[in-house]
């Protein structure tokens, strides 16, 4: 008997900019943004993923929001004496269940990609 595959009450985020394979210089700010799925109730959120690599390490930076965008902290932007650094993101929709974990509410959004150069 065939397993049901599961039904998620969102689609998946469709991310509107920057477009895929974007570059970003210096104290460019860097603006993530996606379209809405609809109304989300008060513990549902999106949840915006950015992975890099500095030195040699993988690190994942991820964020709870309401709105529909996200700003990248300067925090995570390449120093000067540091290569133009690959940034991958995505977005999805998470219920807030406690302690800092969630459900997944919507399937994943596609991932894309753009470089930001000291």
């Amino acid at each position: 008997r065939p397993t049901a595959t599961p039904r998620f009450p969102y689609p998946a985020p469709i991310l509107l900019g920057p477009p895929d394979d974007a570059f970003f210089e210096g104290e460019a700010p860097v603006l993530l943004n996606w379209a809405s799925v609809g109304i989300l109730a008060k513990d549902e959120w999106y949840v915006v993923r950015v992975r890099y690599t500095r030195q040699g390490e993988t690190k994942e930076v991820e964020e709870w929001v309401k709105a529909t965008s996200w700003r990248l902290l300067s925090s995570l932007r390449p120093t000067s004496d540091e290569a133009p650094r690959f940034y991958q993101w995505d977005v999805i929709v998470m219920r807030h269940a406690g302690a800092g974990k969630g459900v997944a509410i919507s399937p994943r959004s596609e991932t894309r990609r753009f470089r930001w150069s000291p």
